[in-house]
């Protein structure tokens, strides 16, 4: 166990009320609207491509999901003044600025706002360079925190090398409804797969092409300290993904930072190398992995384990502190414990999708209303999206909404409850030529189930797969052929999420 002693003469600082000489004097727009029209949150997240300089990604990103920014926007903007001034607002996002302009130096944000910025402004959407920072540190529905955010795990066998998961477990409100899959390839630096909500750069998970994934869930801030300015988990996830190969990498990053709030922060990478690092703003402890003859596991869910976090965990008992966060972690240490094979992916296809959990003494089995359970369905928090990373194979492996059970997650439309795979690292042409195969192999078994069944619902929603599937090759096509960088940018990404959509919806059509 390391562990670091909270900071010396430490005060509770409040975002709102800290003062700094910015560099650049940007403001939101205005308080106005600038979300042009109405536009449902998507059922399958489309997959956004970004290649380039930070200015260059940023810019493909206003491009691509121009309306959906927008509508993140808004709701994050009216989120805010609903519970504060338009003057604390702007103080503090331009102190918020500063933290990432100076401890961030490795990738270039702010140059990535701007980018973001001028696409939106051409496209006549009125925006700044701040709303994307307040856009990430603004946008969660008024009322207390529910301290009940996502279950992440993580296993290495040497036979089947590292496996990581987790749920995403939060608010359905537009800053996380309106969900992304960002496909980041930085001219310097590692390519990586991060969900995220639109016009975000992140949500709580990252797999990158070194095979180092980076979990967060959320953990007790009830200490001196604990919550104020500097570098919030989103922006964490995106900058790890991009500059870290290896968890030693990613932990001096994370512990070199000014960490805004507590998290629980997974790290692992295919080494076998994992960790926890039990963190708030001012005090840490790092957790070790749980090592059996099989295999070498870890758990992240909602509390601490390690006794240098107690300041920010004054009750102590996990049982008594949070209950869903300590059945949620039994569970998942159950079922791994349990499981007479080699982990795989379908162990944690499971697990992310159980609706049963363990007492410490007997199962509960099919009780999603209980809030105990790792497929999260409640009024606060639900599952917005599940992640599976498999570094060997350079897969990462997405579900938008509640795996298996596409009834409530992100609220959204048109949600599967399946998974699509995404290629990590290579190129963006292998990640679009990845998705193209997929698609055709899942039309196919979708066809034979099909024929058994002679379900004429099914037949009826197979012209509109089919219809998606041909839009894809089109925008393949295009992509293919244009010199165009943006454009092929924003080809390859239309191309890639018809894709994901046919993949998704032809596993539902065949049950899958």
């Amino acid at each position: 166990m390391r562990t670091s002693l909270p900071l010396s003469c430490c005060l509770i600082i409040l975002v709102l009320f800290v003062s700094v000489a910015p560099t650049a004097a940007y403001t939101p727009t205005s308080t106005s609207p600038v979300s042009p029209a109405y536009l449902p949150p998507p059922g399958v997240m489309p997959v956004i491509i970004l290649t380039g300089s930070p200015y260059e990604m940023g810019y493909q990103y206003g491009l691509q999901v121009a309306d959906s920014i927008a509508i993140v926007r808004d709701s994050s903007l009216a989120s805010a003044l609903s519970r504060n001034s338009y003057a604390d607002i702007v103080n503090a996002s331009l102190v918020s600025q500063e933290y990432i302009r100076t401890e961030l130096p490795d990738f270039d944000f702010i140059r990535f706002f701007e980018g973001i910025s001028d696409a939106m402004n051409d496209l006549g959407i009125p925006f700044s360079p701040l709303d994307p920072i307040i856009m990430l540190y603004y946008g969660n529905r008024e009322g207390p925190a529910v301290q009940e955010h996502c279950t992440a795990f993580a296993v290495y066998e040497e036979n089947t090398s590292l496996i990581a998961g987790v749920n995403y477990d939060y608010y359905p409100v537009p800053s996380n409804s309106y969900g992304v899959i960002l496909a980041l390839y930085p001219d310097d630096g590692y390519s990586c797969i991060i969900p995220s909500g639109a016009g975000r750069i992140g949500s709580n998970a990252v797999v990158n092409e070194q095979g180092l994934i980076s979990i967060v869930t959320s953990g007790p801030s009830q200490g001196p300290g604990d919550i104020g300015p500097g570098i919030i988990g989103f922006l964490e996830l995106a900058y790890v993904g991009m500059t870290a190969a290896t968890v030693p990498e990613a932990e001096n990053i994370l512990l070199s930072i000014t960490r805004g709030f507590s998290l629980n922060r997974l790290l692992a990478d295919s080494s076998g190398a994992m960790e926890v690092i039990e963190a708030s703003r001012v005090r840490y402890a790092i957790r070790e992995p749980t090592k059996t003859k099989r295999f070498d596991s870890i758990i992240a869910t909602n509390h601490y384990f390690e006794p240098a976090m107690r300041p920010s965990q004054p009750v102590w008992d996990p049982l008594e502190y949070n209950p869903s966060s300590y059945y949620r972690y039994s569970t998942v240490e159950k079922i791994i414990s349990d499981y007479p094979g080699s982990v795989d992916y379908t162990l944690f296809q499971n697990i992310l999708s159980s609706c049963d959990w363990w007492d410490g003494q007997r199962w509960h089995r099919d009780d999603p209303w209980s809030t105990n359970t790792v497929n999260r369905f409640h009024p606060d928090v639900s599952t917005l999206y599940s992640f599976i990373a498999v570094p060997g194979d350079d897969i990462v492996s997405i579900c938008t909404g509640n795996p298996d059970t596409p009834i409530w997650g992100t609220m959204a439309p048109g949600q599967t409850g399946t998974y699509v795979n995404i290629t990590v690292g290579k190129s963006p042409e292998t990640l679009v030529y990845n998705l193209r195969s997929d698609a055709e192999n899942e039309m196919w078994v979708a066809v034979k189930t099909m024929k058994k069944s002679g379900d004429r619902e099914m037949i009826a929603r197979w012209s509109s797969i089919q219809e998606i599937y041909w839009e894809g090759v089109w925008w393949h096509d295009h992509a293919i052929l244009t010199a165009d960088s943006y454009e092929r940018s924003h080809s390859l990404s239309k191309a890639a999420t018809a894709f994901s959509l046919v993949t998704a919806h032809a596993k539902m059509v065949r049950g899958g």
